[in-house]
């Protein structure tokens, strides 16, 4: 046999096997794609227009839309990825994994969430922020650290459309009984942020993690302000409050425990006020890193 044809034979093999596992987890994914959409059908339409896939164990949804029922409007999804243990766990599931261990890797991401802000959904939204259920109060004007405003504020701040991108992943850490959760957000043109937490004494298998008291190594958390956005709203919030911006930003850090313990989940000191307070006057950026001494009991923090 020709050594042109002995090449030729092996390369129409290899694009036969790497045409048939395209095709098999093509099948698959769309198979539980379809399952998803028809358990969804009592509350919602969900279309989507591609699958895609990769021999690292990445499968991507993309051109989702859901249509709510009784809306004629949706939220559309630019593009979904979940990201599995790898190549095995797409051709055999579960039982790819061994018995009772947790993966090295899961996690899932959503790139460009659109959420239409002139939309019949944005005016059901408004509706809930004036009535909400139970004795919680309506949303007011949201001028606060947390930077979380109404769905008419946006507006008011010059978008038409809210793009949200998501990202959450667990990893198994550099020892056996680590485990490292991280998730990345962003509203684009508006704000982003990282936040990595990783956490010791869990074991490596399902049930470990379920009986293990989980303990604190480290967290970080890394917010980024758009500084066009963050000017602006800056600009708005001393309108609303009828004063400038200096006094605006001395009102909202010049509150007492309970708030910030609300906004930001601690109390901050002096140091971390100071700092806090050349974040808003800049809109930039803000890393927070806490290493203990010692691992801290996660059931023990408050």
């Amino acid at each position: 046999m020709k050594l042109k044809h002995l090449i030729l034979i092996l390369l129409i093999g290899a694009g036969t096997v790497y045409g048939g596992l395209k095709g098999y987890i093509y099948y698959t994914v769309k198979k539980q794609a379809d399952t998803l959409v028809a358990a969804a059908r009592p509350f919602a339409d969900i279309e989507y227009g591609s699958i895609g896939s990769t021999f690292s164990g990445e499968v991507t949804v993309g051109e989702i839309r859901v249509y709510p029922h009784g809306v004629n409007d949706a939220v559309r999804i630019d593009e979904l990825r979940v990201i599995t243990p790898g190549l095995d766990f797409l051709l055999n599931g579960e039982k790819s994994l061994k018995k009772g261990k947790l993966p090295e890797r899961m996690g899932m991401q959503f790139r460009g969430t659109r959420f239409n802000l002139n939309g019949p959904l944005a005016e059901m939204l408004e509706q809930a922020e004036a009535n909400p259920p139970g004795d919680a109060l309506p949303v007011q004007q949201s001028c606060n650290l947390s930077r979380k405003f109404a769905t008419a504020q946006y507006r008011e701040l010059g978008l038409s459309e809210l793009i949200f991108d998501n990202e959450f992943s667990i990893e198994r850490g550099l020892t056996a009984s680590q485990m490292v959760i991280k998730w990345h957000y962003s509203l684009r043109d508006v704000e982003e942020a990282d936040f990595t937490l990783t956490l010791e004494g869990l074991g490596d298998s399902i049930m470990s993690v379920a009986l293990a008291t989980p303990l604190l190594k480290s967290t970080t958390i890394n917010y980024k302000a758009e500084q066009a956005f963050g000017k602006k709203a800056l600009d708005y919030c001393a309108g609303l409050q009828g004063v400038d911006v200096p006094t605006f930003i001395s009102q909202l850090l010049d509150r007492d425990d309970e708030y910030f313990v609300n906004e930001l989940g601690f109390v901050p000191g002096p140091g971390i006020r100071d700092a806090l307070r050349r974040f808003i006057e800049t809109q930039g950026e803000v890393s927070i890193v806490a290493l203990p001494d010692s691992p801290l009991d996660v059931k023990t923090m408050h």
